[in-house]
């Protein structure tokens, strides 16, 4: 353990109250790239840290307040040597143990992004989140000193460069990571500053008619789908027949197709998506007979086993991003909005239910999410609904309907 370093001016109270006050703390090198600092103000004093950013400039948290009145306690209230302590082990220098270290933000999310592999949770959440991180100064910060005013330029950067949908969900994969941080050392970190630094969008993921399919362009998408290949075909078909996830279609295999009834349908995994806590089914999700002959006939061709994935592309399973293009060489062949991808699909299908009277759960549940979830993005079209069911109860009248009746006035 380092010795303590002494300071005539900073170690006792006394010593304290004879210094001016300032806005400035009083800074002492603690150990390289560290650095304790005290400042007098017009009651009792507090104690900050400063760590280097190897940029020439120092990222600095308050500890606590100083024993100037109050008897010290370790945690609210510190003496010269427990804000020594408290200090470096914030430090990342060679003075602090490898349990003592902090991470850094971009540590946090590759450990994140290890937590999310090992729980079979999606990967690419942190991934994403990475990719943005390159090249800005927040990337180096550690996790216990973060304040506010350290995601403004991140954030600023990201609403300018993606979609309000986009932007909110690398902001909670963000938001997810420094929690497991916190969750691992709750004596010194706090979940304040990315609260509120990393707030979302709020609206963001409304869904907007220009994403939105017709079924004449979903039916003329599929074909143009069929007419670049049979695989692409079967990717787009399947998509567009079930609104599922791209990342739930990749991990189909054959056994999840149940054609042996009069009733044919697909055992969907659910996603990848959510909490730890999240248990991964397969719920059962009606299609057509036409597309379960199509998939049947395809696993056929292929000599497949029922381990074996349910669709391929080029004789192999469709890996992650292997779907991008060719939705755009489908879109572009069936002359419809250049943008659309999968979701656009998934979007049309969740509408096309509602629409077509099917109740908020069961849709909720086929789609694999939650009624909630359906109530805040597509509460356009839940209301549509619900006035067209009310509707149904109102009672038509006319002035006629009176009758014989005798009217009683009003005394008064």
């Amino acid at each position: 353990m380092p010795r303590h370093l002494r300071d005539h001016r900073l170690e006792t109270a006394a010593g304290r109250r004879k210094l001016p006050v300032s806005k400035k703390p009083i800074w002492i090198s603690i150990g390289p790239g560290l650095r304790l600092g005290f400042r007098a103000n017009q009651g009792v004093g507090s104690w900050s840290v400063g760590v280097a950013n190897g940029k020439g400039k120092y990222q600095i948290r308050k500890l606590g307040l100083a024993d100037d009145i109050q008897d010290a306690d370790g945690r609210t209230v510190l003496s010269f040597y427990q804000a020594q302590d408290l200090a470096r082990s914030m430090g990342r220098g060679p003075q602090s143990s490898d349990s003592g270290k902090l991470q850094t933000v971009a540590e946090a999310l590759d450990t994140y992004k290890t937590d999310l592999a090992s729980r079979g949770a999606e990967a690419a959440n942190a991934t994403r989140v990475l990719h943005h991180l390159e090249g800005d100064p927040l990337a180096g910060k550690t996790v216990a000193l973060l304040r506010v005013g350290d995601f403004a330029t991140f954030r600023d950067k990201l609403i300018a460069a993606v979609k309000p949908a986009t932007v909110n969900r690398t902001l909670v994969a963000m938001r997810a990571s420094l929690e497991l941080a916190r969750k691992r050392d709750p004596e010194r970190i706090t979940r304040a500053p990315w609260e509120t630094g990393l707030e979302l969008i709020p609206d963001a993921e409304r869904v907007r008619n220009s994403v939105l399919l017709p079924d004449s362009a979903v039916k003329k998408i599929v074909a143009c789908g069929y007419m670049l290949s049979e695989d692409i075909g079967l990717w787009i078909d399947t998509v567009c027949a079930t609104g599922a996830r791209a990342s739930q279609v990749r991990r189909l295999v054959v056994a999840n197709l149940q054609d042996d009834r009069d009733q044919p349908r697909l055992l969907m995994p659910s996603s990848k998506k959510g909490r730890a806590e999240k248990v991964h089914v397969f719920r059962p999700v009606p299609v057509t007979k036409a597309l379960a002959t199509r998939l049947r006939r395809s696993i056929l061709a292929r000599g497949a086993g029922p381990d074996a994935p349910l669709l391929t592309i080029r004789g192999k399973a469709w890996g992650r991003g292997d779907h991008a293009e060719p939705w755009r060489q489908t879109a572009a062949l069936a002359k419809v909005d250049p943008g659309i991808t999968s979701y656009s699909a998934r979007h049309s299908s969740i509408c096309r239910q509602l629409l077509g009277g099917v109740p908020v759960t069961i849709c909720a549940r086929t789609h694999d999410t939650s009624p909630a979830m359906l109530n805040r993005v597509y509460s356009a079209f839940i209301a549509d609904i619900a006035d067209a069911v009310t509707r149904a109860s109102l009672i038509e009248t006319t002035p006629s309907d009176a009758g014989g009746a005798e009217v009683i006035p009003f005394r008064g």
